[in-house]
């Protein structure tokens, strides 16, 4: 039989049993169209994991060096007792990691925490992120300065009690006013108004533009984490291939300074942004799925 006999058969076929060659047809349809959407969801719930949620909580070619895993699925309190019992980051612990890395980067602590926020109008917004750390954390994180300023690298180092603004904490606290050069209270300390940030939007749901940073050296240590401790330190490569060499060399720092012998595990957690990508990418996927 030749294609064109088949052909006629298959008309015939339809003029014959035109109801069930319709739903045929329609099977056919909605299948191709129902895989269509799954492969154009799935395209797209990737580059918003790979784009949006890497460079706005993780940071693109970017390690953390923290006390503990960021994502800890164990049940096991051994491992819980394990990484409670490491000792706290420290400055002193970046200062290392800038002062010995040989591979270009850029080093910025991080700390975090959340609070009340208050106007000088009286105005309030709660459960706010509050964060910590110097101009290049900024940088780091791909936030963006709309309006006003960054503070300095004098300000970050003398302490100075500035802050900058998520642009929803502004619209809350001034609505339709300027907030630059105003001031707010943090857990009752003023804190001077410098910027305010790009809209970030929402991430899962959540406002990424609820939320303030201020140097790590100013009062707002009290708040983010103890006097002197870090919960991060964030290292930006300039280039993605140079993250696996630079993994190491922080981590032959971080020993040498700690004083681990080469039988002794590491006190410290070294993640990359790929890495933790990757839990993130297969956690959204099951969620689909489901």
């Amino acid at each position: 039989m030749n294609i064109w006999e088949g052909v006629g058969l298959a008309l015939v076929q339809i003029r014959t049993e035109k109801l069930k060659s319709f739903f045929s047809l329609l099977g056919v349809i909605i299948g191709v169209m129902f895989l269509l959407v799954v492969v154009s969801v799935v395209e797209g719930m990737d580059r918003y994991i790979k784009e949006d949620f890497a460079s706005q909580i993780f940071g693109i070619n970017t390690i953390t060096v923290g006390r503990a895993p960021s994502v800890q699925i164990t049940g096991d309190p051994q491992a819980q007792r394990r990484w409670a019992r490491r000792p706290r980051l420290t400055h002193e612990d970046a200062a290392a990691i800038r002062d010995n890395l040989t591979i270009p980067a850029m080093v910025a602590v991080e700390s975090n925490g959340g609070g009340t926020v208050e106007g000088d109008n009286g105005n309030k917004v709660e459960n706010v992120m509050i964060s910590a750390g110097p101009p290049e954390l900024l940088e780091i994180r791909n936030l963006v300065v709309e309006k006003g300023r960054s503070f300095s690298h004098q300000e970050a180092e003398r302490g100075v009690p500035v802050v900058i603004l998520g642009m929803g904490v502004a619209d809350v606290l001034f609505p339709g006013l300027d907030p630059l050069g105003r001031s707010v209270r943090i857990r009752g300390f003023p804190y001077r108004i410098v910027g305010v940030l790009e809209e970030q939007g929402s991430l899962f749901g959540f406002s990424l533009d609820n939320r303030v940073i201020a140097p790590a050296l100013s009062p707002i240590q009290n708040v983010v984490s103890p006097r002197g401790y870090v919960d991060n330190v964030l290292v930006r490569t300039t280039e993605p291939d140079d993250i696996q060499p630079a993994t190491m060399e922080i981590e032959a720092i971080l020993r040498t300074k700690n004083g681990l012998r080469p039988s002794e595990p590491n006190t410290f957690e070294l993640e990359t942004a790929e890495e933790s990508l990757g839990f993130w990418d297969t956690i959204s996927r099951i969620l689909f799925m489901a």
